[in-house]
C-alpha cells in the first residue's frame, strides 16, 4: 500500500473514532442530564410533599388550644393566613367548617321527618343554584337503604341499563367522589355545587357546598345564609340577616342564643334545632405547594374531639 494511502487510511479511522467519541459523549451528556433532571424533580417532590403537610400541623395546634363549645368565623381556625413561605417553597392553602355545609347522608339517617326536612333544603338550595331539584331525588336513592324509587328518583334499573353498568349504592356516602356515579350530577352540576375546578374538571375532594364529614347538623356560625335561609319553610329574612350581622362580631355561643333575634319564635326554633347547631367536630384543610414542574395538592379532614384532634381524611395528589 503506498504511503498516501496508508494515510488516506489512518485518516478515516481518526474520523471515524473522533465521530464515534463524539457521539459516546453526547449520549453519556444526555445520561448525565437526565439524571440531573430525576435528581431535581426527586428533590423538589420532597420540598412540595413536606411543604403542603405544613398548614395541617398548624391548624392542629390551633384546634388542639381551642376549649370552646362553639365554633364561629372570628376564631383563629377561621382567620389564620392563607399563605405560608416555607425556606422559599410557597404554600397557599384554606381552612373550612365543614359543619357549615350539608351533608346529604342526613336523607338517610336519623327520624324520616328530618330526612324530609333535609330534602326540602337541599331543593330549595338546588333551585337557587339553577339546578333541578330532581337531583336530590336521585341522591336521596342512592343513600337510602330499600330499593323503592322515589317519583323523581333513580334506583337499581336505572344503573343496570347504563352501558357500563353498576349497582345503586342504597348506603352512605363514604366521599364526596361517589357523586359523579349518581344519576344527573354532572361536572356542570358539581361545579355548581362548589367542587373546584381542576384542567376543566371537578375536584370531587372539596366542595364548598357538600360534605360526607359532619354530624348531620348546620352551624349557624358558619353557614352560609342561603342554606340558612331554606332550613325550614317560613324562615324570616330579618332573622337571617340579624344572625349573619351579629356572628360577624361574636358567635353565638348556645343554641338558645338564636331565640333573641328578630322574627325567631318558639315554633320555627322548635322545627329548626334538630338540624343545627353553634359548635362544629369537623374542619377540613386544603393547601397546595409548587416547586418547580412539580405541584402536591393536599385535603385533609380533622375531628375536634374533647382531648385530641386527629385525622379522619387525607389526600395527596
Amino acid at each position: 500500500m503506498s504511503a498516501r494511502r496508508q494515510r488516506g487510511a489512518a485518516l478515516l479511522v481518526a474520523i471515524a473514532a473522533v465521530g464515534l467519541i463524539a457521539a459516546i459523549s453526547v449520549e453519556l451528556i444526555e445520561e448525565v442530564r437526565d439524571e440531573i433532571r430525576l435528581t431535581e424533580a426527586f428533590r423538589d417532590d420532597f420540598r412540595a410533599r413536606w411543604a403542603v403537610q405544613a398548614p395541617v400541623a398548624v391548624v392542629i395546634a390551633v384546634l388542639q388550644a381551642d376549649e370552646d363549645k362553639f365554633t364561629g368565623l372570628t376564631e383563629t381556625w377561621a382567620t389564620l393566613k392563607e399563605t405560608m413561605d416555607l425556606n422559599g417553597v410557597p404554600v397557599v392553602f384554606s381552612v373550612s367548617d365543614e359543619s357549615a355545609k350539608i351533608n346529604p347522608n342526613a336523607l338517610a339517617e336519623g327520624e324520616a321527618s328530618l330526612r324530609d326536612r333535609t330534602a326540602d333544603m337541599m331543593k330549595k338550595v338546588f333551585q337557587a343554584k339553577n339546578l333541578n331539584e330532581r337531583l336530590v331525588d336521585y341522591l336521596w336513592d342512592w343513600v337510602d337503604t330499600d330499593s323503592d324509587s322515589r317519583t323523581s328518583g333513580a334506583e337499581g334499573t336505572y344503573y343496570k341499563t347504563l352501558p357500563i353498568s353498576y349497582p345503586v349504592k342504597n348506603r352512605a356516602l363514604d366521599t364526596l367522589s361517589e357523586l359523579h356515579l349518581v344519576q344527573g350530577f354532572t361536572d356542570k352540576a358539581l361545579k355548581e355545587l362548589g367542587f373546584r375546578d381542576r384542567l376543566g374538571t371537578p375536584d370531587l375532594n372539596q366542595s364548598d357546598w357538600l360534605t360526607v364529614f359532619s354530624d348531620n347538623k348546620i352551624n349557624l356560625n358558619t353557614a352560609d345564609p342561603l342554606i340558612i335561609r331554606n332550613l325550614i319553610p317560613g324562615v324570616p329574612d330579618v332573622f337571617v340577616n340579624e344572625l349573619v350581622a351579629r356572628r360577624k362580631v361574636e358567635p353565638f355561643e348556645s343554641l338558645d342564643d338564636i331565640k333573641t333575634l328578630t322574627g325567631m319564635n318558639d315554633e320555627l326554633f322548635n322545627q329548626m334545632s334538630p338540624m343545627v347547631d353553634v359548635d362544629s367536630q369537623y374542619f377540613s384543610i386544603h393547601s397546595e405547594a409548587v416547586v418547580g414542574r412539580i405541584r402536591k395538592r393536599l385535603t385533609v379532614v380533622l375531628k375536634k374531639g374533647e382531648k385530641q384532634v386527629r385525622i379522619v381524611y387525607w389526600r395527596l395528589s
